[in-house]
Order: C-alpha cells, then structure tokens, then sequence
C-alpha cells in the first residue's frame, strides 16, 4: 500500500489566514470567514491535480464554529483534513 506524507503550509494572505495541504495529487485549502449568523465559518476547498497540471476543485465545505472551536480551527494542522 502506498503511503502518503502531508505536505503543510499556513500563511497570511491580505490578512486572512490560510492553512494549504497537499497530500498526492490531493491540496486542501482552509480558512476562517464569518459566517452569515455573525459565528466563525470553517471553509475547506479540496482539488485535485489535473493532467493539465491545474489544480481543480470538487469538493467545497463549510461548518459553524463556537468560539473555542474557532481559536482551534487553524492551528497548523491541516494535513488533519486530508487523512
């Protein structure tokens, strides 16, 4: 069975905060965004490495956070989300 290594980054971006994963031919996109009931919003965007060598997106989620949830979100992490 092949095993797969996580590649991870989390940066700043026009002051958002990203965390990027790649994992295979696998990336995974997270953020942080309110939500439209005022409460923090998880946004995670999966894509896939195309043939075209483009990455395109096929799955896109998102789930209200309380606040301690949020502080926990992007800690870092994000290969969590890629398995």
């Amino acid at each position: 069975m092949e095993q797969r290594v996580a590649v991870a980054t989390s940066y700043p971006y026009q002051g958002v905060q990203f965390e990027v994963a790649f994992r295979g031919a696998e990336m995974v996109v997270r953020t942080l965004r309110a939500g439209a009931d005022g409460r923090p919003q998880l946004v995670e965007v999966r894509a896939y490495a195309g043939p075209d060598g483009g990455f395109h997106p096929y799955a896109f989620e998102r789930q209200s956070l309380d606040a301690q949830e949020a502080v926990e979100a992007l800690d870092g992490a994000p290969w969590k989300s890629c398995g």
